[in-house]
């Protein structure tokens, strides 16, 4: 370091400032340009965040500079640079003063730097991939699926896919209906269209269909679930009570009592392998089941009764001479084949879960 004559010890201390601080060279003509408060009124503001973009700040200047009053020797490329510090703020702002005056003396140069700093490349590989694995939605128009790639593709302009494989991905990953409306508009197929014929193919198509395209809606498909919803359950609700039904019903005709003699449930109390010591509570519940089963006109009493009068079967009044059961007596239900039943049950389940799941297709 040269030293200057007479300096002093205390000019260290002070900050030596460069001609041109600004990192952007400007030519002379471009300085001299006069911005207004109408520029500065129409002027975009990039503040660094992460979750804007940085493309659409670099099209906002464009779109502003291209509504400018040129003068001679000046072009859009230098007012594009003279505009440019002007519209960073905060965090942005700081790093464009971070950088090495006369650094940039393009705007090429200036937009790659800025897009270099902002624009990551986790976020141009994520950009990538949602143009490599793009899928129309269901619920999703043709104009919507191809509004919304074409929207991918300005905000990664440098993917790196050519025309043709674009076109070829977009075409593959329509629904089943978008791309045979493609196809039908192709004439048979898009097999033989340029990528530039596929493009212009799609732009029309996407026009035309904009205003007459049908597809199920969101909100369309939740009435449909839920009005299906409804039906099911009082279907359901119906299988249940039988299901409800079918056990009771098992469950009086397959429950075995406990024993009375041993306490131990899996057989009968007559069947006991101790009710040869106990000959009087055997005797005592013949005696309960008899009562029990012979009313008061049971002809086959070991004593004459009145019931043989009012037996039925002995009456002039039954012609068909056929014993009806006393009164307060149901007759005996028949037997019930669980398996059968279980078996008619799963039939008419899977009928059910059939014909639904082919409405809900629907």
């Amino acid at each position: 370091m040269a030293l200057v004559h007479n300096e002093t010890m205390g000019d260290l201390d002070i900050p030596t400032i460069p001609t041109s601080p600004s990192s952007i060279v400007l030519l002379a003509a471009a300085r001299n340009y006069e911005l207004k408060n109408i520029h500065f009124n129409m002027m975009p503001s990039f503040h660094g965040f992460s979750s804007k973009d940085p493309l659409a700040h670099i099209r906002d200047i464009f779109n502003m500079v291209s509504n400018m009053a040129l003068i001679e020797g000046v072009i859009e490329a230098h007012l594009k640079m003279k505009v440019f510090p002007y519209t960073l703020k905060d965090k942005a702002k700081t790093w464009l003063n971070s950088l090495r005056p006369g650094l940039l003396t393009s705007w090429t140069e200036v937009q790659n730097k800025f897009l270099e700093k902002f624009f990551s490349t986790q976020k141009t590989d994520a950009l990538r991939d949602k143009i490599m694995q793009f899928t129309q939605q269901p619920d999703e128009s043709f104009l919507e699926a191809w509004e919304r790639f074409n929207n991918f593709l300005i905000q990664c302009p440098h993917h790196g896919l050519p025309t043709l494989v674009l076109m070829r991905i977009f075409h593959k990953a329509l629904t089943v209906s978008s791309k045979a409306a493609t196809n039908n508009y192709a004439g048979g197929s898009i097999k033989n269209k340029t990528p530039t014929e596929c493009q212009t193919l799609f732009d029309t198509l996407a026009i035309e269909t904009q205003h007459s395209d049908t597809r199920g809606k969101r909100a369309g498909i939740y009435e449909i679930v839920s009005s299906n919803a409804f039906a099911s359950k009082e279907q359901v609700d119906a299988i249940t009570s039988k299901l409800d039904a079918l056990l009771a019903m098992h469950g009086r005709v397959s429950t075995q009592g406990i024993c009375s003699i041993c306490a131990i449930p899996g057989h009968a109390t007559i069947s006991c392998p101790h009710v040869v010591d106990f000959p009087e509570f055997l005797q005592e519940k013949a005696n309960m089941v008899n009562t029990y089963r012979r009313p008061g006109n049971d002809p086959f009493s070991n004593t004459y009764n009145p019931g043989w009068q009012r037996h039925p079967n002995f009456s002039w009044s039954n012609t068909q001479n056929v014993q009806k059961p006393p009164p307060g007596f149901l007759p005996q239900e028949k037997k019930i084949n669980l398996e059968d039943a279980l078996t008619q049950l799963t039939i008419s389940t899977t009928q059910f879960m059939t014909e639904t799941k082919t409405q809900l297709q629907n």
